[in-house]
């Protein structure tokens, strides 16, 4: 039986912390970006006693706290759902990322949402908040599915080294999330969903997916730089990034014209120079080469015996069970029914994700305090949106840290209007 906090009841319903729990919020509006609402109510569940409580913050069919109420829950390893959306509960370990990590799935999509809610949410479309007039009770019901799933996976769960860099990934891609694009109407927001086979993010919200944004005037003209005169869009674009990773794997540089030495060497057979069309040319054979099977006549160039290597090495180290990312150290959970050729390309982006992810990292760290910000993240290109009185200073910063890496940077008003210097 779920309690309501109130006055009276608030010093037995601090006990609770004593123990490690689940709390779940539901937030007030479901039909924003999660950082332009905040929670109706939070659902919180004793994992040794089993008990469990609702605490009110704006639902209008219980008394309302403050979320400084749950402070010593949010000191404490407890599993916290959506975590992203409340601060200051760093203990707290994401329960969406427990979730996946233990089952390879996603937690919002194991539990229904009550029909009820949808009714609501079309009987009052375009009204702010309508989570708080949804019955409570209706939303206990939701709570007690989430945990009922979520404890049968995962009770137990190790806060250990490789999920703390997980979390901290998804907790990185949610601050990009917040910080949002500049448009003439105003801010928009993305929402990057890193739960997928690969763990590359999905990036897709309000009906636009900012990681296939069609490459034309119309759809990318509309981001601009939030500074207006005072400010730039900057994009650091890398270059032959999954071939720069798979010779970091093996420990040595990749040539800066690797697409003209393989067309070259391999595809044209000339010493001549290739033109633009063949070294675009070049591109494409080189990723059917990467994403599917080698041809048997390139089998032998030194670019692809190092993919082949790698093709064996994951697929032996999957098949004994001991297969890990590559810098996180995350055991893997694939698909049961995965080929040789499909694995090393899971790899290949997870390892891109997680590498991109210790970039974001000090980007972020960089960027703290500064006007100027890291706007979007596109696998192998990052857009920043840059004030022009921090542009000298922060830039080089910017490209000391992807000085590895092989990139173009790009500049412009707008997201269409992007142009070497």
């Amino acid at each position: 039986m779920v309690q309501f906090l109130t006055p009276r009841n608030i010093d037995k319903f601090q006990e609770l912390a004593n123990e490690r729990c689940l709390l779940v919020p539901v937030l007030r509006d479901t039909h924003v970006h999660w950082n332009l609402t905040s929670p109706s109510f939070i659902y919180v569940y004793g994992l040794q006693s089993h008990t469990e409580w609702c605490v009110g913050v704006a639902h209008n069919d219980c008394e309302n706290f403050t979320i400084s109420v749950l402070s010593a829950f949010f000191c404490k390893p407890n599993y916290l759902y959506q975590k992203k959306v409340l601060v200051d509960c760093g203990a707290c370990g994401d329960a969406e990322t427990v979730f996946w990590m233990q089952t390879g799935q996603r937690l919002n999509e194991e539990v229904t949402t009550p029909q009820i809610c949808h009714e609501y949410w079309r009987t009052f479309a375009g009204h702010k908040n309508v989570n708080d007039f949804i019955p409570i009770m209706r939303w206990l019901e939701y709570c007690k599915d989430v945990k009922d799933v979520f404890v049968a996976a995962c009770r137990g769960f190790d806060f250990d080294t490789p999920f703390r860099r997980m979390e901290r990934m998804v907790l990185n891609f949610a601050e990009i999330d917040k910080t949002g694009l500049h448009t003439a109407n105003g801010l928009v927001y993305c929402n990057y969903n890193p739960f997928t086979a690969t763990n590359r993010p999905s990036n897709y919200f309000a009906g636009v997916n900012y990681t296939a944004l069609e490459k034309n005037k119309n759809a990318r003209a509309k981001y601009i730089s939030r500074f207006g005169d005072a400010g730039m869009l900057v994009e650091f674009d890398f270059r032959a990034f999954h071939l720069f990773l798979i010779y970091l794997l093996h420990g040595k540089e990749m040539p800066l014209d690797i697409y003209t030495r393989l067309g070259k060497e391999l595809y044209f057979g000339t010493d001549g120079e290739l033109t633009g069309s063949q070294i675009q040319q070049s591109k494409i054979l080189t990723f059917r080469q990467l994403y599917g099977h080698i041809n048997v006549e390139y089998e032998e160039h030194p670019t692809f015996k190092m993919v082949s290597a790698l093709q064996t090495l994951f697929w032996d180290t999957y098949n004994s069970g001991e297969l890990q990312t590559l810098l996180f150290n995350r055991k893997v959970k694939f698909p049961k029914n995965i080929d040789k050729t499909k694995l090393f390309n899971y790899m290949l982006q997870n390892f891109e994700t997680e590498f991109c992810s210790v970039l974001i990292d000090k980007l972020l760290a960089l960027l703290k305090d500064k006007q100027s910000k890291l706007i979007l993240y596109v696998y192998d290109s990052f857009l920043f949106d840059i004030h022009v009185t921090e542009a000298s200073a922060l830039l080089p910063q910017i490209k000391n840290t992807f000085k590895s890496i092989p990139h173009t940077i790009k500049y412009g008003r707008n997201y269409w209007d992007l142009a070497t210097r």
